[in-house]
């Protein structure tokens, strides 16, 4: 599903002057020190993933390995399995 990685991108790397961008940098930075579970919406090439590391970065689990999971590649069946985990 996805693959390990210690996280390179911080919200330095995300560059740009549009106000909506920096509404989610501020918004997501706000998110990355809260403990919740945080799922990023958009459409392709839109730096989802970059987000999703530098929010981890910023987290108090950056120490702990990032696993991306692309959602769009589980088979829905999976997706509404039902576990007791």
């Amino acid at each position: 599903m996805g693959q390990i990685y210690k996280t390179s991108y911080t919200f330095d790397d995300i560059i740009g002057g549009d106000n909506g961008l920096k509404e989610s940098v501020k918004l997501s930075k706000k998110a990355a020190h809260s403990n919740l579970n945080i799922l990023i919406q958009g459409e392709s090439g839109t730096g989802k993933e970059l987000f999703a590391y530098a929010i981890h970065h910023e987290s108090p689990r950056s120490d702990y390995p990032f696993v991306p999971v692309n959602c769009a590649a589980i088979p829905i069946s999976l997706l509404e399995t039902k576990s007791a985990v």
